[in-house]
């Protein structure tokens, strides 16, 4: 704490370097109908517009010139723009959403520009309304999905909610909702995402170039935003679709009169939410030996906030969500899975003077797996799970309108449960434990934004990060077969392995002209926890591992490199980024051992590195009836581990060669809006045998064939390439005037010309080579879909 209390001292006397006599305002920007906090828009000083600023998380904003203000213009994309006279002390600025007609075209030059002027790369941020009009399975709006339509990010295998970015592998993704970690975001066995699409404000990925803020992955940062509530007036939404059927409550909870003419808004508000499937609803025109099969699931959404006056807000969040499948099957089979997360964080903001803010949040997650099933008399039982405490204390200082200074660090105490195992074999009874495991993970970071000149930006921070694994624990001690020869035991609280590093971030940009510019980053990031599976995919059987003496952390050294173009009055952005990432003490086990449930991981554990580089293309129209974008990726991804593959480099199963997206949005009329995405992407690496042998055995005077496969070489056979298109069109009938509500139809198809992608690959015999043959299992042909979904 004393150290964090230097750190924090010596960059507020470093900030007097960027000070100078000024003229500061600040305040929130909000939107008018519901008070919802707007992230990321742009403030500039009107009577000279290098002098300018953005909004950050919470909305919050600071802008100091060197003469004295007296109005400022703010934008945001699909906003009005908006000037305003400057008052003394933090003011909220309110801004109406901008309402397209067919026959108005609305650019916003001044927030397009961002793409160009802002010293970020690496990034792709979706709102709500975006994602809401693409495609989608089953009409559920799939927020983890949507990001994969940009370039560097796909899904992991068809139906997946698992992203694979830049080479990395799904586990490689740090993923925060309202800025507290979710270890498996997913409903129905990875289909669909766990976050209700009718909560979230936003999603923003950031695949390079992360700020020192960020750390503890190696592939990216996705921040998932929750709506703050409508602090106007009391609402409600919600949908009915083929899968689930979801509600929306929200309002203020002390209503504010009027001010000045103005909005009136509360000093706090609320939203909660609930969504629920309706699979196991068509158990019940099952057969009767089939009457206890069932699945479901279901979330529970929950966020408030409370303006305590006007240098203090607090922000309690909470989710909750579960998955439950029984499987009976009449031959005396019993199988139930029933696996969630809960999270809950509350955030405290400070604003200690106009150019000082400060946001401190305390969360705790947990994510849990029971599994049972019985054979017979057999029966078996397994718990497993994962759970963080996590405090993060962050620091935002506004010296002038040339830079901006971020300190602060985080604290997180891990609790791994690897598994207990209880049930009965053979009328002998199952008792095995696998000891939990527990670990510190800390990190302190300094950055700082400088605009050197009107067409030079630099930003360069440090993190420096840290982790323990600590007692009670006993670690195994292995010969060279892998047997155990002895073992070491930690008592309570005592090291076992602990590790730190230094992770410095650095970006750049350079203005050529108003309409383009280039732009370079370097980042260096650790990662302490990985993920054990088999699927290459986040499943709820895999399992979250510590590093330990024989699993080191991984990092990546990142290198960008991009040039950005904006065209027709900004109504169109460009881009083209070069990445290359050195990938250090990658971790992967021996083929063919079980993951779960095995007290011998560190046994089996393999330690490589790796490179993946590639390009990625971006054109983006962000005005008119007419939205969407193009997206092109080309990529390489190649690990090395000496105990595969005779030790020669081979391709990693993230690696994608060729990857193309393409995403249209056509508003028709004020009735009707229709979506259209279509992706193409290489297929993945499958590692399969050359060659199939067979034996006989015999036992108890009985002979056997017994088949044994060999195989030559890891990810020696390339997957058929993925490709698929969906439409979509909304309908929304004119209500009446009288009524309070509203709402739209969506029709859908997803997959319209019906191109059967393989879901997995599974190994047969050709009957007349005796050779082994790939052969793929397609899930999804052409689905349509339709819901229903209203506002009051």
């Amino acid at each position: 704490m004393r150290l964090f209390s230097l750190l924090t001292a010596f960059l507020l006397c470093l900030s007097g370097l960027f000070a100078e006599n000024q003229s500061t305002v600040s305040g929130y920007v909000k939107d008018s109908l519901t008070g919802e906090a707007l992230s990321s828009a742009l403030i500039w000083n009107t009577s000279n517009s290098n002098e300018g600023t953005l909004s950050n998380d919470y909305g919050f904003f600071s802008l100091s010139t060197a003469q004295a203000m007296s109005e400022i213009t703010v934008s945001y994309i699909g906003y009005r723009t908006k000037s305003v006279k400057v008052e003394n002390g933090s003011f909220t600025i309110l801004l109406a959403p901008a309402i397209l007609k067919t026959d108005e075209v609305i650019v916003q030059d001044d927030v397009a520009e961002k793409n160009v002027v802002k010293n970020e790369m690496s990034r792709a941020k979706l709102d709500i309304q975006t994602i809401k009009k693409l495609p989608v399975l089953f009409g559920e709006v799939d927020v983890l999905k949507s990001i994969t339509l940009m370039p560097g990010v796909k899904q992991g295998s068809e139906g997946s909610s698992g992203l694979f970015v830049r080479g990395g592998g799904p586990d490689q993704n740090l993923i925060l909702l309202d800025d507290a970690p979710v270890y498996n975001p997913s409903h129905l066995a990875s289909f669909l995402s766990a976050f209700n699409g009718d909560m979230v404000k936003n999603i923003e990925v950031i695949k390079g170039g992360m700020p020192a803020e960020y750390g503890g992955r190696l592939s990216s940062i996705v921040k998932v935003s929750m709506r703050d509530g409508n602090n106007q007036k009391f609402a409600g939404s919600g949908g009915i679709g083929l899968l689930s059927g979801r509600l929306t409550f929200e309002g203020p909870i002390t209503p504010l009169p009027p001010k000045n003419g103005g909005a009136g808004g509360a000093k706090s508000s609320f939203i909660i939410s609930a969504r629920r499937s309706f699979i196991d609803a068509a158990t019940l025109f099952a057969p009767k030996d089939y009457k206890g099969n069932t699945y479901y699931f279901y979330d529970l959404n929950f966020k408030a906030n409370y303006i305590l006056n006007t240098k203090n807000r607090l922000y309690l969040s909470g989710y909750m969500g579960q998955d439950v499948l029984k499987v009976n099957i009449p031959i005396g089979i019993k199988v139930g899975i029933n696996y969630g997360n809960k999270l809950a964080a509350l955030r405290w903001n400070h604003l200690f003077n106009d150019k000082l803010f400060c946001n401190t949040t305390l969360s705790y997650y947990k994510y849990n797996i029971d599994y049972n099933a019985t054979f017979g008399v057999n029966s078996t039982k397994i718990v497993s799970g994962i759970q963080d405490i996590i405090v993060r204390h962050d620091y935002q200082y506004f010296p002038s309108s040339k830079a901006i200074i971020r300190w602060g660090g985080q604290y997180n105490f891990h609790t791994f449960s690897p598994g207990i195992a209880s049930g009965e074999q053979s009328s002998q009874p199952i008792a095995t434990n696998i000891p939990k495991q527990y670990a510190h993970e800390s990190a302190l970071y300094a950055s700082a934004d400088w605009n050197v000149t009107e067409k030079w930006a630099l930003t360069g921070g440090l993190r420096y990060s840290m982790f323990s694994l600590v007692g009670p624990y006993t670690q195994k001690i292995y010969d060279n077969n892998y047997q155990v020869i002895d073992t070491m035991t930690y008592e309570k609280g005592k090291s076992v392995a602990d590790y730190g590093g230094f992770e410095p971030r650095f970006s750049t940009t350079y203005r050529i002209n108003k309409h383009s510019s280039v732009k370079g980053a370097y980042t260096r990031t650790y990662q302490y926890v990985q993920l054990a599976t088999v699927t290459g995919a986040i499943a709820p059987t895999d399992v979250w591992l510590p590093s330990s003496k024989v699993a080191k952390p991984q990092f990546v050294d990142q290198f960008n490199v991009g040039y950005f173009r904006n065209y027709a009055d900004n109504g169109f952005e460009t881009s083209i980024e070069l990445y290359y990432k050195n990938m250090h003490n990658l971790i992967t086990f021996r083929p063919g051992m079980p993951l779960v449930f095995n007290t011998d991981l560190d046994a089996y554990t393999l330690v490589g590195k790796g490179k993946s580089y590639g390009v990625e293309f971006l054109l983006r129209k962000t005005a008119g009836k007419t939205t969407g974008w193009v997206g092109y990726t080309w990529s390489k991804t190649i690990h090395q581990f000496d105990a595969l593959n005779e030790g020669k480099p081979f391709f990693s199963r993230y690696d994608r060669r060729h990857d193309i997206s393409f995403t249209m949005n056509h508003v028709f009329s004020e009735k009707w809006a229709g979506s259209l995405v279509f992706i193409y992407s290489s297929g993945n690496w499958l590692t399969l045998p050359t060659k199939r042998f067979d034996y006989y055995t015999s036992f108890g005077g009985q002979t056997s064939p017994l088949t044994v496969d060999y195989y030559a070489q890891v990810n020696n056979v390339q997957a058929p390439a993925y490709h698929r298109g969906d439409i979509s069109f909304t309908y929304t009938p004119q209500p009446k005037k009288e009524r309070k509500y509203k709402s739209n139809w969506v029709f859908g198809v997803y997959n319209f010309y019906n191109h059967l992608n393989p879901y997995f690959v599974y190994l047969d015999t050709d009957k007349t080579t005796n050779k082994p043959v790939a052969k793929k299992l397609a899930i999804f042909p052409a689905i349509p879909s339709v819901s229903w979904n209203f506002t009051f």
